[in-house]
C-alpha cells in the first residue's frame, strides 16, 4: 500500500522526486546509522533539540554521552507536560513548552487543537532567547520541527547562533514545491561556515562547523 500511494503522489507531484529518491537511498544505505552516532559529543557539552516531541532522540544522547545538557523545545502541550514529569529531577534536560522562531506571536498547532477549537503555541524570538541565555558554543543541534526549520534556521544565522554550533542534523520537510528553492537558499547560507557532512534531502542532513 505505502508503495502504490507513493507511487499516486509522485504522479500528481513531479517535483516530489527528489524525496522519493533520497527515501530510497536513505533505506538502502541505511542512512539512521549516520543519524543515531553522538559518541564524540564531548563531556559538559551543549545540545539543542528543536522538535523534542516524545523525548526519544534526548535519551538517544544521554545513552551515548550521559554529561550533557539537553534544551528541548516541545511547544505540544501534552507533550511538553509529558516530558516535564520525566525529567522533572534530571537537571541535564532543560523543557521549554514554545517554539523558537525568527519574531515573537504565535502559530498554530492543528494536532492539539480540541472540539473545533484551534490550538496554538508561543513563539519567542531568537534573539530574545539568546539574549537571556548565553551559549558561547553548543555542541549538537537537531531540528525535525515540521516545517518551521524555514523560518528558524535563517534566525539562527542572523544572530550568529549556527556559526557557534559545532554539528546540525536537519529534517528539511517538502510540503510545497517553493521549498525546493528555500532549502537551497539556507544551504548556501551555511556553507558560509559550515561543510555539509551526508545529505539525503528531505529526509535528514548534517552539517559540521569548519574548524
Amino acid at each position: 500500500m505505502e508503495a502504490l500511494r507513493n507511487w499516486q503522489d509522485r504522479r500528481e507531484h513531479p517535483w516530489k522526486d527528489v524525496y522519493y529518491d533520497a527515501l530510497r537511498l536513505w533505506r538502502g544505505e541505511r542512512g539512521h546509522t549516520l543519524l543515531y552516532d553522538y559518541m564524540d559529543l564531548p563531556e559538559g557539552g551543549t545540545v539543542f533539540d528543536f522538535g523534542g516531541d516524545d523525548g526519544k532522540w534526548a535519551e538517544i544522547v544521554l545513552n551515548q554521552q550521559p554529561d550533557c545538557t539537553i534544551h528541548l523545545f516541545e511547544p505540544h502541550p501534552r507533550k511538553a507536560a509529558s516530558l516535564r514529569g520525566t525529567y522533572r529531577e534530571d537537571d541535564r534536560v532543560k523543557v521549554y513548552d514554545y517554539a523558537l522562531g525568527s519574531a515573537e506571536g504565535k502559530l498554530p498547532l492543528p494536532e492539539a487543537s480540541v472540539s473545533g477549537v484551534e490550538a496554538t503555541v508561543d513563539v519567542v524570538s531568537v534573539k530574545r532567547y539568546f539574549d537571556t541565555f548565553d551559549f558561547p558554543q553548543i555542541d549538537l543541534m537537531k531540528l525535525n520541527i515540521g516545517g518551521a526549520e524555514y523560518d528558524l534556521l535563517p534566525a539562527l544565522m542572523r544572530g550568529g547562533v549556527l556559526q557557534r554550533t559545532k554539528r546540525v542534523q536537519i529534517q528539511f520537510h517538502l510540503k510545497g514545491e517553493s521549498q525546493i528553492a528555500d532549502r537551497d537558499d539556507i544551504r548556501a547560507g551555511m556553507a558560509a561556515s559550515h561543510d555539509c557532512a551526508w545529505s539525503y534531502p528531505f529526509i535528514w542532513e548534517e552539517w559540521h562547523l569548519r574548524a
